[in-house]
C-alpha cells in the first residue's frame, strides 16, 4: 500500500474538489487510481493557469504528452501518477487518446480565443469534462454501454454548471470567458459591465439559458443509468448531487456569481454522500433532480 506521502494523494487531498470528495465511495485499489487521474487532471489545468509564458506552457505539456508516450521520463512526483496512468491502460482498459484529448483541452486555454458558439464551446467542455468522465467509468469498473453516454452527458452538464459558477473568476482571470458569443449577443450581454455591477438581466436570462442547457444534460445522463452499473457510478451519483444542489441553489438567487463563488458546505456535502450512498445501494440514480 502506498503511504500517505503519495503525490496523487497529496493533490488530491489538498484540492478540495467536489470530484475528490466523492472518491470516498470507491474500493481502495480503484480510489488510488482515480486519484493519480485527478492529480494529472489538475496538475496539467495548473500548467495552463500559471503566470508563464505561453511556449513554457506548451513546452510542459509536450513533455507530459512524450512521457504518456514512453519517450520521456517526468520528475518523479509526476512520473509516479504518469507511470499508473500507463498501466490504467492495461488494467482497466482505458483509452490512452483520452489523457491527449484532455491536455488538448488544457490547450485551449493557453490562447483563449472567443468561444462563436454553443458547438465551440462544446468541444472545450467535451475535452475537459467528458474525456474525464470517459476515463473515470473505466477506472469505477462500468460494463454497460449505457455509462458511456452517462459520462459524456454529465461530463457537459458539470462542465456548463462550473462555467456559471466561475464567470465572475474566470473574467477575473484575464477576461476569459466561457459562454457562446453568439448568445451573449441575444441576449444582450456586454461583458465589459460585469466589473462595475452584478450584469443585471441581460446576464441573469443568459445564464438561466445555460442552466437549462446542463439541465438538459443532467436528465440526459440520467436516462442512461442502469441498475447493472449503478454501484460503480456512485462516485459519479454524488457528482451529480453536488453539482445539481449547486445549480438550483444558484438558479433561485439569481445567479449572483460576479463577485462571488457559490459552494456547499461540508455538512450539505455529507448529506449529499450519505443519501445518495443509500439510493445507489437499491441499484437506483441518487435523490438530487435538477
Amino acid at each position: 500500500m502506498k503511504s500517505s506521502r503519495d503525490p496523487a494523494q497529496k493533490i488530491t487531498s489538498g484540492s478540495g474538489s467536489n470530484l475528490a470528495l466523492a472518491f470516498v465511495c470507491l474500493p481502495p485499489e480503484r480510489r488510488r487510481e482515480m486519484q493519480a487521474f485527478y492529480a494529472f487532471c489538475r496538475l496539467v489545468d495548473d500548467i495552463a493557469d500559471e503566470p508563464a509564458p505561453a511556449d513554457d506552457k506548451l513546452r510542459r505539456l509536450d513533455l507530459w504528452k512524450a512521457a504518456l508516450r514512453g519517450e520521456q521520463r517526468l520528475d518523479a512526483p509526476e512520473q509516479s501518477i504518469c507511470d499508473t496512468l500507463l498501466d490504467l491502460v492495461n488494467r482497466r482498459g482505458v483509452n490512452p487518446g483520452h489523457y491527449y484529448e484532455i491536455i488538448a483541452g488544457v490547450e485551449m486555454d493557453i490562447h483563449p480565443q472567443p468561444f462563436a458558439d454553443w458547438p465551440a464551446l462544446r468541444l472545450y467542455c467535451h475535452r475537459v469534462a467528458s474525456v474525464v468522465g470517459l476515463v473515470s467509468i473505466q477506472i469505477f469498473g462500468c460494463t454497460s454501454a449505457e455509462s458511456v453516454d452517462y459520462a459524456l452527458n454529465l461530463g457537459l452538464a458539470f462542465q456548463v454548471t462550473n462555467i456559471i459558477r466561475d464567470v465572475g473568476r474566470d473574467y477575473a482571470n484575464e477576461q476569459r470567458i466561457y459562454l457562446p458569443q453568439d448568445e451573449m449577443r441575444q441576449f444582450g450581454c456586454e461583458a465589459s459591465q460585469w466589473t462595475t455591477g452584478d450584469g443585471g438581466k441581460p446576464l441573469r436570462e443568459l445564464l438561466g439559458h445555460q442552466a437549462a442547457r446542463a439541465r438538459e444534460y443532467y436528465r440526459s445522463a440520467l436516462a442512461h443509468f442502469t441498475r447493472q452499473d449503478a454501484r460503480p457510478l456512485m462516485a459519479a451519483e454524488i457528482m451529480r448531487g453536488v453539482y445539481g444542489t449547486l445549480l438550483n441553489r444558484m438558479e433561485r438567487a439569481g445567479f449572483p456569481v460576479l463577485h462571488q463563488r457559490h459552494s456547499l458546505s461540508k455538512p450539505e456535502k455529507l448529506g449529499i454522500i450519505a443519501s445518495t450512498w443509500l439510493w445507489v445501494r437499491l441499484n437506483k440514480p441518487g435523490p438530487v433532480r435538477v
